[in-house]
């Protein structure tokens, strides 16, 4: 139960900060590449 707590807070997070991030870089035009 607990597990799944912290695995829901965790993709919120994920999902908060990339669309947090998305639209400013959206707006400067110049996309950091990708880091993999």
């Amino acid at each position: 139960m607990k597990k799944q707590m912290i695995t829901g807070i965790a993709v919120i997070a994920c999902v908060a900060l990339c669309a947090a991030v998305w639209p400013r870089s959206a707006e400067v035009g110049d996309l950091p590449p990708p880091s993999r």
